[in-house]
């Protein structure tokens, strides 16, 4: 009968399952295996935090995201506008520039054409004093009498006084 028992598979698997308790009361596996099943349940647990978590950043990041198409075309409209009024602004501040900057010019010119005119009319002057000179010159050399007759006339006018 022993070599029936040693031989047969009943006896076999009694000596595993003693092998196996004697490993357990060494490497405690039920432990090992309740620390990794708190390990698992905290995972989940964590990743149903970080699920909640995500799906409410999601639905405040599509939130945020709702109105942004009429964000966005409200500041364009608004740039729009700045830039319609600063283009305005510009243009009119160039316009008064350049109504300034002709007035300016029309001023210079106005003065230098009346420098210029009083030049023409000096140098006219002058040139009508020395025609009239060389005329007066021309009229005494021809008739000295006349020389003589204006010397008396400007020495009697100064007796007079």
């Amino acid at each position: 009968m022993w070599d029936y028992i040693v031989k047969s598979n009943a006896f076999n698997f009694l000596i595993m399952i003693l092998f196996f308790v004697w490993i357990d009361s060494k490497v405690h596996f039920a432990a090992l295996l309740n620390n990794f099943k708190n390990k698992v349940i905290e995972n989940i647990e964590k990743s149903k935090a970080e699920k909640s978590t995500a799906h409410s950043e999601l639905k405040s990041a599509k939130k945020a995201v709702e109105n942004l198409d009429n964000e966005i075309k409200a500041q364009i409209e608004t740039a729009h506008g700045h830039a319609q009024t600063l283009s305005e602004k510009i243009l009119d501040e160039t316009r008064e520039k350049v109504e300034q900057i002709t007035a300016g010019i029309q001023k210079a010119v106005e003065s230098e054409e009346k420098t210029i005119s009083g030049k023409i009319i000096a140098k006219a002057v002058q040139e009508c004093v020395g025609l009239a000179q060389n005329n007066i010159i021309t009229l005494l050399e021809q008739n000295p009498q006349l020389h003589e007759k204006y010397i008396n006339e400007s020495i009697d006018s100064l007796e007079v006084l």
